[in-house]
């Protein structure tokens, strides 16, 4: 997998953007709580899939060129947690509420408080961190497994993840150290799946119906949400619970993508193909352009309909940018490097 360009892998990482684009939407604009388990699987995909990417790449990387794949990693890590603290002071200068949150807070505090994910009332962009995390540690831990023990590992990590949901585990039961063993998982099957031979493997899987028992899955997975979660649910309960419906989730889209080939159909690369290389950008750029929002829309006070069309716009308006910067770096070569240097 991954050997080449997927265009159908697009078609999953776009899903995620947009899916964030209309949770963030809601998430900040919506006059009522919203039911968050809905859209658990959003984050949570975020983290699973670098994860993903990471294991995916594993093997090849160590055969061939070990110590680019570290320094490829490491650098990759280390640009994240740049980009955290440059997007969050842009936040904090158009929202100084924030940054008098933040006065109130010791230093030893406020690296607690990012190390760990703890205060999302000062600082957003907090699926950085966890990524970050992920692209170091699975690297480096991927190396030291055999791979006969990759999925029993797995298997003792969701565990893990599980009772950390459970009980109460000081530093360990923190929002980043979950999303870094989801991150991790996300890697144990990038191991897994890289030395099957991947179009043979997806020409079993619809010749046994697994795309039809995938929907079945997430259509139950949804209707016990509807039927068994509180309306008013916070928005990132718990990561325990939505990592194997959120694999499926991925897998079906991953699926249905490469079925019905809708990559084929030009409209639908316009969008697909510029949010999956600029998945990074996208991310924080929406970010930026909700909270800016917020200078002429008041956040909690829109109807269903009016997040809708907010998170609409916020997501036009992403991908034009997305395809301004390709327009961009194909003609001007210092802008691409900078560019490049910045978010790929």
């Amino acid at each position: 997998m991954l050997e080449k360009h997927d265009y159908d892998f697009d078609s999953v990482r776009a899903f995620l953007v947009t899916s964030m684009v209309f949770l963030h939407a809601f998430e900040q604009f919506y006059i009522k709580t919203f039911n968050g388990n809905f859209t658990s699987c959003v984050l949570i995909g975020f983290v699973l899939l670098s994860g993903f990417v990471v294991g995916v790449k594993h093997t090849d990387y160590m055969n061939h060129r070990p110590s680019f794949y570290f320094a490829k990693y490491f650098k990759g890590s280390f640009k994240l947690f740049v980009l955290f603290f440059l997007c969050n002071l842009s936040i904090m200068v158009l929202l100084p509420e924030r940054f008098g949150k933040l006065l109130l807070l010791s230093p030893d505090q406020i690296l607690r408080d990012i190390l760990l994910g703890q205060r999302h009332d000062i600082f957003g962009f907090e699926v950085l961190i966890p990524i970050a995390y992920t692209m170091i540690i699975t690297c480096v831990l991927l190396a030291l497994v055999r791979d006969k023990w990759v999925f029993p590992l797995a298997m003792c990590v969701f565990v893990l993840l599980g009772f950390m949901e459970k009980v109460n585990m000081g530093i360990m039961d923190s929002y980043n150290i979950k999303l870094l063993l989801v991150g991790f998982i996300g890697g144990c099957v990038g191991k897994i799946v890289n030395p099957q031979d991947w179009d043979n493997l997806m020409e079993k899987f619809y010749k046994g119906n697994a795309l039809t028992i995938l929907s079945v899955l997430v259509l139950l997975y949804y209707l016990y949400l509807i039927l068994f979660t509180d309306e008013g649910a916070g928005a990132y309960i718990t990561f325990f619970v939505p990592v194997l419906p959120t694999m499926t989730i991925l897998l079906l889209i991953y699926m249905t993508s490469k079925k019905i080939k809708i990559n084929c159909l030009r409209p639908v690369r316009l969008i697909t193909l510029p949010l999956s290389k600029n998945m990074l950008f996208a991310y924080l750029f929406h970010i930026l352009l909700i909270n800016s929002m917020f200078l002429v829309v008041n956040k909690h006070s829109q109807s269903a309909l009016s997040c809708v069309f907010i998170g609409i716009f916020v997501l036009i308006v992403t991908v034009l940018m997305c395809w301004g910067i390709e327009y961009s770096a194909k003609r001007l070569i210092f802008f691409d490097k900078i560019y490049s240097t910045l978010f790929r």
